[in-house]
Order: structure tokens, then C-alpha cells, then sequence
């Protein structure tokens, strides 16, 4: 499975995976949504030489995905897997482990300076949109979008 929707979106991505299966087998029922949760971990680690990832278990890399079920969109939780792969968001993401090292705990990124990234990542997405305006003077910008404006970096 690939986030290459736009959305970078891999709770959607399952999910979508789930639904195209089911529509090309013409069932309704199968695969489940743990097969289709399996596909993106423990498949995907497969798939890239990985055989002891994307699973936790004896002599996996110890890898957990830690989701709040305490949403509205998530009760009741009767089947937990199918529960998050129909109605789970990214934001119900609240802990990702990955090798026994905490990557997202409790909502937060660790392994990098988020709010830094994010602020550089708008900077340059308005600096190409600015460009891109400037070098086709037949495009009109979307209303209300200014690319010369431009976000400080949050603290």
C-alpha cells in the first residue's frame, strides 16, 4: 500500500484498500479490515526486506500503533481493528513505536522539530506557488490565496 492519494493519508489509504478489494472480489465482506491493516504493516515491511517488522511479537522490531479510541467517530469499539479502519482518522494516531523507539507519543512527533518543518514547508510551497504566478500571467490565483504571504514559524 502507498499514501500516493495527495492526502499522505495511510489511515485513508488502508481503508481505500479495503473497499477497491472488495468491490474487484465483488464482496462485501471480505477482506477484512484486519487483513487490510496487515497489508499496510506487516506487508509493507515485507515488501520492503523487512521480515521482522510491522508486527509485534517474539523477535519482532517492536513496532505499535497506539490509537485513541476514546472518539466520538470510534464508539463503541466493539471490533477494534474494524472499528479504526472504517472510521479512524490520523489524528487517532496518538503513538507510533517503531524497533522499540517511540517515533509519535502521546500526539507529538519526536524525531523532529515539527513546527520548524512545517513553517519551512509553507515558505516553500508559497515561494513555488509565487513563481508559479509570476511566470504563467494567465493563471488567476485561487480567491482569497495570497502567495506572498507568509506563516512565522510556530513555538
Amino acid at each position: 500500500m502507498g499514501s500516493d492519494n495527495m492526502a499522505e493519508d495511510m489511515v485513508e489509504v488502508v481503508r481505500t484498500g479495503l473497499f477497491m478489494e472488495r468491490v474487484r472480489r465483488q464482496d462485501g465482506v471480505e477482506p477484512r479490515p484486519e487483513e487490510a491493516l496487515a497489508w499496510a504493516t506487516r506487508n509493507g515491511y515485507r515488501a520492503l526486506g523487512v521480515p521482522d517488522g510491522g508486527w509485534l511479537g517474539p523477535g519482532s522490531l517492536a513496532d505499535l500503533i497506539v490509537v485513541d479510541l476514546r472518539r466520538a467517530h470510534l464508539v463503541p469499539a466493539l471490533r477494534v481493528v474494524s472499528c479504526f479502519v472504517h472510521q479512524g482518522q490520523p489524528g487517532d494516531v496518538v503513538g507510533v513505536m517503531v524497533g522499540g523507539r517511540w517515533l509519535l507519543r502521546d500526539g507529538r512527533v519526536l524525531t523532529l522539530d515539527e513546527p520548524a518543518l512545517l513553517a519551512e514547508a509553507d515558505q516553500v510551497a508559497r515561494r513555488a506557488w509565487r513563481r508559479l504566478f509570476e511566470e504563467r500571467p494567465d493563471l488567476t490565483p485561487p480567491p482569497g490565496f495570497d502567495p506572498t504571504v507568509t506563516r512565522p514559524p510556530a513555538r
